[in-house]
């Protein structure tokens, strides 16, 4: 399983996927099962300044240029009774995972900086597996990162991570520098191509954060799935960047498994609870009633 589907090109199809989460008063016709369902409650919060303004807009010619000829050199392969149609350019966003579009015609899609840079795919580090296997909370993998790339270890970690930030030692620090995004682009002149882009949020950069594998926009909330957490997103000012963070639930990514297998695909259900899918990284959640979802090799 592969998170990274929208890879830098124009992106035309949503991404779904689905674990039950929260309940919502309104309930929307669809639902897609995943792999693995987990009922979420409020754990907690977090927050920094979340993310400065920045805005991209193409012009409406040029975007409708481009949507034809993308069109023209796409259509022809496409077998009969089939048609394809750009509705946002690559120009509008960098390296794409997750999308969602809301109600109102708006796309939210998150933006991985932190794939290849700042999160890890076992296969790449076999001598890792036995410890990994053996941890049930993500504090324990935390402890396995700083003293395995403890800043004494930094001419053997300099072989797989860059100093990020730049201060000549390639340890643990350096996967706290680059961050995940959300963008919302939208459709400003109405001629069914997108046209403007906003950063709606760059944040999310733990030593033990994963990508941000998965959106949902609902009654003006963004729910965004980045493990350790599930975080509820707002943006209470009307500005178009949100500067409101709450993590709904932590205890996601005990383990360093394949990269692609975080939580993703976030979507609403008919019961009208959050559901959304997750690898082998494993689990490991307190609820504020004190039940433990302790799935760590699930």
């Amino acid at each position: 399983m592969n998170n990274n589907l929208l890879t830098r090109t124009d992106f035309l199809m949503k991404h779904t996927g689905s674990i039950p989460f929260f309940k919502s008063p309104k309930l929307p016709s669809f639902i897609l099962l995943s792999l693995f369902i987990f009922l979420g409650i409020l754990a907690g919060c977090g927050g920094e300044p979340l993310a400065p303004k920045k805005i991209v807009t193409l012009d409406e010619q040029k975007a409708a240029q481009k949507a034809k000829e993308v069109r023209e050199s796409i259509s022809p392969k496409l077998i009969e009774g089939m048609d394809l149609t750009l509705w946002a350019s690559e120009k509008l966003l960098d390296d794409a995972i997750a999308l969602d579009i809301n109600q109102k015609g708006e796309a939210y899609v998150t933006v991985t900086n932190r794939s290849t840079s700042s999160e890890f795919d076992i296969r790449g580090h076999r001598d890792w597996m036995i410890n990994s296997i053996h941890w049930d909370e993500v504090a324990d993998r935390k402890a396995f990162l700083h003293k395995e790339l403890a800043p004494e270890n930094s001419e053997k970690t300099a072989e797989f991570l860059g100093d990020y930030n730049k201060d000549g030692s390639h340890d643990w620090r350096d996967l706290t520098v680059e961050k995940e995004a959300i963008y919302k682009i939208e459709d400003t002149s109405g001629d069914g191509i997108a046209d403007r882009s906003q950063l709606y949020i760059k944040d999310f950069h733990t030593e033990v954060t994963d990508v941000l594998g998965g959106v949902y926009s609902y009654k003006g909330n963004v729910y965004a799935t980045v493990a350790p957490d599930v975080w509820k997103l707002k943006d209470n000012d009307g500005d178009g960047i949100a500067d409101e963070k709450e993590s709904l639930n932590n205890g996601y990514q005990v383990h360093i498994g394949f990269s692609g297998h975080g939580m993703s695909g976030i979507i609403m259900g008919p019961d009208g609870r959050l559901y959304w899918g997750i690898g082998d990284i494993g689990l490991n959640v307190v609820t504020p009633d004190g039940d433990t979802l302790y799935y760590p090799n699930q």
